[in-house]
């Protein structure tokens, strides 16, 4: 009965082991089309994406998006390490490429907001600037933009089911 118990725990071990790399062979792959998708969004950018919002608050949403993949990423390696060197970290150094991608899809945000002062859909940027402080953990500036998404959004618009759905995800994981 011990030896089945052993077998039992080793399997799980393994199968958990396989899908763990299985799981970042997909998150690998997630960015490698989310790289193609970003230039593909540079180049629009630059061509015609001068005078049509949408492909900027695109691109806001590609970076973020990369910039919580690469969270991940540097999270798993982060939690490899053992606490007493964990405690030595710079968490800003550790975390230093996906907060590289969550400050351009934010600065991006800026640039639409200033650039499109007129776009209907500006709440579409304030979600995406919300969202980035959310990941940055500065969750004053993420109350501040939440707040002016629903101010700014149609009521059964989807940024605005979105932002409320943020905004719970928000309350319920900092009530636990």
């Amino acid at each position: 009965m011990m030896k089945l118990k052993y077998i039992i725990v080793i399997f799980s071990l393994l199968f958990s082991l396989v899908l763990s790399a299985e799981d970042l062979g997909r998150r690998d792959a997630h960015l490698k089309i989310l790289d193609q998708e970003i230039g593909e969004m540079i180049r629009l950018t630059k061509n015609v994406g001068k005078e049509n919002p949408v492909i900027f608050v695109r691109l806001m949403y590609l970076l973020i998006e990369k910039g919580k993949l690469l969270r991940e990423k540097e999270n798993d390696k982060y939690l490899k390490i053992s606490p007493k060197k964990r405690s030595g970290i710079n968490k800003k150094t550790f975390y230093k490429k996906s907060r590289k991608f969550l400050v351009k899809a934010r600065k991006v945000a800026n640039f639409g907001l200033k650039k499109f002062s007129t776009y209907s859909g500006k709440g579409s940027f304030y979600h995406g600037i919300s969202e980035v402080y959310l990941e940055l953990g500065e969750s004053n500036k993420f109350y501040t933009n939440i707040k002016k998404v629903f101010k700014l959004s149609k009521k059964g618009s989807k940024t605005y089911k979105r932002s409320g759905i943020k905004l719970g995800e928000y309350f319920f994981n900092k009530q636990r």
